[in-house]
This record gives structure tokens, C-alpha cells and sequence, in this order.
């Protein structure tokens, strides 16, 4: 049984009075479909990988995930590696990447395999109040129907952010982790008033270019840096704690500098999601197609919910799949308790509870 260290942050802590039960359902290995799922796993705590396995069972459980490859990727150097033989019941394939980041490299078999990374958060659960929902199968339907229309290169995620405010934020907090300054003029960043800011002013521009500077000045190419800061603000939030992105994402060699010149000097530097809007920012963003994995009329997974914190009980409808994420919430407000079935034993039924 895994065991949860007492010092840790409020997220783990909020898990200490729950009672873990481990599976024993099997499920088998699917080959050849067009989209992998993917966990990825790195870091220095061994509580990720019980989430990690909560978190591909909720999947399993309420979706038709069991119909799709999925794949746990960890550093060579992982030091929970020993704990990875727990997922070989629920058909898991377990491959290496040279970066601690959610990346995968180029020449992984996860990308000659399929066509589409679906990426999962370790701390991200799927939940329906009734038989499970085929999601996996529509994603790959409208992905599917996106190519036959000539979409480039569509990626998918749960939230569209376009806060400024708080996009500038965690630019500063990237800028920092480049440089390991934190008293320079872009401290302002980290006050409500900025934070709260709903759109891009035009003073953000210059920090903006103040921000990414360490960053260019470590690449090994030429990138126009008016284009970059027009492409930075008008590009949508790329990532989340569920996104859907090609391979040929993967492919690309800029992804690698990005990490590699952002990990210099935090080797566990965590913000996927700045590193890839940067990514896309760089790129030919006007070829990509952003769509949300959320309720839109036009999209055919649009039954999905992500709910912030965990809905009671009451208020699910037999109708949505749910995303919940509770993990990434700033405070104690929720209650373990309200996670359900999530992360207990026992599977949904036909007939609802």
C-alpha cells in the first residue's frame, strides 16, 4: 500500500483521513488507435503516483478508455520506478523520456503509434453518476472529421484563459526561474490588483519582452521578438490539466530547447502550461486550431464538464462526464468527501446509485 508522508502541502494533506483501496479489475492492452493517453510522472513525490493511480482508474471506470493505449512516460532516473508495476493491471505501457516534463521524445514509439496525445493530470479524475461515458471515441470521430476539412495541427484543452492579469503572473514566475531575480520592476505581477487584470494593456508589452529575454538569449535560433509578444498576447491558453495535442508537437526539436533552457536551473521547473504557450507563441500559431474540451454546441465531446472544486453529489447530472481537478484549487473549501466514487472501490452502475 502506498503511504502518504504528513510533510507535504495542503493538497496531499487533504487526503490523509481517506481510506485507499487498491483495484483488482484487469484490463487489457489495446493496440493501433489513433489517440494515446498520457500520464506522465517526474518529481521528487512518491504521492503522485497513488494519484496517478486513482486518476487512470477513474478513466477506466468512467469512460471507454479501456478501448485506447495508454501510457505512463517518467524520467530514466525516476525514483518511484519500483512503484510503476501497480498499472500493469490496467494495461499500462511505462516509457522513458530525457526530460523530468511532460514531453515525450522524438523517437518514442508513443508517437509512431499514434496520431494524438491525450494527456491526463496525475491529480485530474473522470466521474459520471451512471455507466460510463464513450468520450475517447467522439474525440477521435471529431479529430478525425477536423483533418478531412483541412484543419492543421488542432490541440485541445479544458480552458481557454485569456486573463492577462494572470497570465502576466506566471510569466514572472517563469522569468524568475530563468534568472532567480524576484525584486525587479515585474514584482507587480504578483499583486491582486495585476492578477485581476481581465485583458493584455498595452504597458505589458515591454514586460512581456522583459520576461522572455533570458529566455531567447539561452535559444540556439533567431525568433523576432515584436512577432513573438503579438503572437504571446493573442494566442489562446494552450494547456491544462487535460489537453489533446498531434505528435508532431513532439517532433519538434524548439520544445526540447524551450525545456532545456528553462530547466538550467530548476531541473523540476513544473510550468508546463507557460512553456507550452511560449511554444505555440514561437510556431506558426495561426496555423492551429484551438478547440475546448468543453460544452460548445459544436463539438462532440461537449458533454464534458470541468467544474471548479468538486460538485455535491446533488448537483451531477446522469447526463455529463466530469472532469474534476480538485487538487488544483487554491484553498481547503472542499471536502474529500465529495470526490464520490472517484476514488473509492466501487464502479458505477446502469442504474445510478
Amino acid at each position: 500500500m502506498i503511504t502518504i508522508d504528513k510533510n507535504v502541502s495542503h493538497k496531499i494533506k487533504a487526503l490523509d483521513g481517506f481510506k485507499f483501496v487498491l483495484s483488482e479489475e484487469e484490463y487489457q492492452i489495446p493496440k493501433n488507435t489513433n489517440v494515446a493517453a498520457v500520464w506522465f510522472l517526474f518529481g521528487e513525490r512518491k504521492e503522485y503516483v497513488l494519484f496517478t493511480y486513482y486518476s487512470i482508474l477513474s478513466f477506466l471506470r468512467n469512460t471507454d478508455l479501456k478501448d485506447y493505449s495508454r501510457y505512463i512516460v517518467i524520467p530514466k532516473d525516476y525514483e518511484f520506478e519500483y512503484l510503476l508495476p501497480l498499472f500493469k493491471q490496467f494495461g499500462v505501457n511505462v516509457e522513458y523520456t530525457s526530460k523530468p516534463f511532460k514531453y515525450i521524445d522524438s523517437e518514442s514509439e508513443i508517437l509512431t503509434n499514434h496520431t494524438h496525445i491525450f494527456s491526463i493530470d496525475s491529480d485530474c479524475f473522470a466521474y459520471t453518476t451512471k455507466k460510463p461515458k464513450n468520450y475517447f471515441n467522439k474525440l477521435s470521430l471529431y479529430l478525425k472529421s477536423l483533418s478531412e476539412v483541412g484543419v492543421i495541427n488542432p490541440y485541445l484543452c479544458m480552458n481557454l484563459n485569456k486573463g492577462g492579469g494572470l497570465i502576466m503572473n506566471r510569466l514572472y514566475g517563469y522569468y524568475i526561474a530563468l534568472t532567480g531575480l524576484n525584486k525587479s520592476s515585474l514584482r507587480k505581477y504578483y499583486t491582486k490588483e495585476e492578477v485581476e487584470k481581465k485583458h493584455f494593456e498595452p504597458y505589458h508589452i515591454d514586460d512581456i519582452k522583459m520576461s522572455l529575454e533570458p529566455l531567447l538569449l539561452g535559444l540556439n535560433r533567431e525568433i523576432n521578438i515584436d512577432e513573438l509578444v503579438t503572437n504571446f498576447i493573442s494566442s489562446q491558453w494552450p494547456v491544462n490539466e487535460v489537453f489533446c495535442l498531434p505528435t508532431e508537437v513532439f517532433k519538434d526539436y524548439l520544445l526540447y530547447e524551450l525545456i532545456n533552457v528553462s530547466q538550467k536551473r530548476q531541473k523540476w521547473y513544473w510550468d508546463d502550461e507557460i512553456i507550452y504557450k511560449i511554444f505555440f507563441a514561437i510556431t506558426q500559431q495561426h496555423n492551429h486550431h484551438i478547440v475546448p474540451l468543453t460544452k460548445t454546441p459544436d463539438n462532440p465531446t461537449s458533454f464534458v464538464i470541468r467544474p471548479h472544486g468538486v460538485p455535491s453529489l446533488e448537483t451531477m447530472s446522469d447526463d455529463y462526464l466530469y472532469f474534476l481537478h480538485p487538487y488544483n484549487e487554491i484553498g481547503d473549501w472542499w471536502d474529500i468527501k465529495d470526490l464520490h466514487r472517484v476514488l473509492n472501490n466501487e464502479k458505477p452502475s446502469e442504474e445510478g446509485f
